[in-house]
């Protein structure tokens, strides 16, 4: 009975991680890859993903949740609320997004402890949310391709850790994730370049 209780937390250790990550690695590269390739069109669905990730961390340290089910349900209603925003406020959304990309950009390249922040590690994160989310208004088009491209490479890098497929070290995932980056802003910018022009509408004699 034990033997199964134990490789029953293992299993559920592996394929979904309770405390840190709240997608299965199948769901994780799967969704990573969406949003790598197809951010842009896809903007409600990135932007709810973030707000579900962004949900399922804040309910830890800044609410202190513990309950993996509350934490899910937190989640969802986060990414449920990005994909309201996505629809009805575009600008608001894209700025909340650039905002939580930025400052999880920084805190992944610096390698930094979510939650273990100095001071001065805070407001190096808050600047770099900012100024992300200032871009993100401001190129709209271009900003939806880095930004998405950038959660769909970390997703993706993710997936690959939780599922132990490969060990990538601290100083090689961002390399990779620079690499994935890269390509998929090049793979959506050829998407916005091949989509045919609007025609000028009609005036009437």
């Amino acid at each position: 009975m034990l033997d199964t209780m134990a490789s029953m937390q293992t299993f559920n250790l592996r394929t979904f991680d309770l405390v840190g990550h709240p997608m299965t690695p199948l769901a994780a590269i799967l969704v990573g890859a969406l949003l790598l390739f197809l951010g842009r069109r896809l903007f409600w669905v990135f932007v709810g993903v973030v707000g579900f990730m962004a949900g399922w961390s804040l309910s830890l340290d800044t609410f202190h949740v513990r309950e993996p089910g509350v934490r899910l349900v937190v989640a969802l209603l986060a990414g449920v609320v990005g994909v309201l925003l996505a629809i009805f406020l575009q600008k608001v959304a894209i700025a909340l997004a650039g905002f939580v990309v930025g400052a999880s950009v920084l805190i992944r390249l610096m390698a930094w402890s979510l939650h273990h922040l100095t001071l001065e590690q805070q407001l190096f994160v808050l600047l770099a949310g900012i100024v992300a989310a200032v871009l993100a208004v401001l190129l709209f088009d271009l900003a939806l391709v880095v930004l998405s491209s950038v959660a769909g490479a970390g997703l993706i890098l993710d997936g690959v850790g939780l599922a132990g497929m490969a060990h990538i070290s601290v100083s090689l995932r961002p390399i990779l994730l620079v690499i994935l980056v890269v390509v998929g802003i090049a793979f959506q910018l050829r998407l916005l370049s091949a989509r045919p022009a609007r025609r000028p509408l009609r005036r009437g004699p």
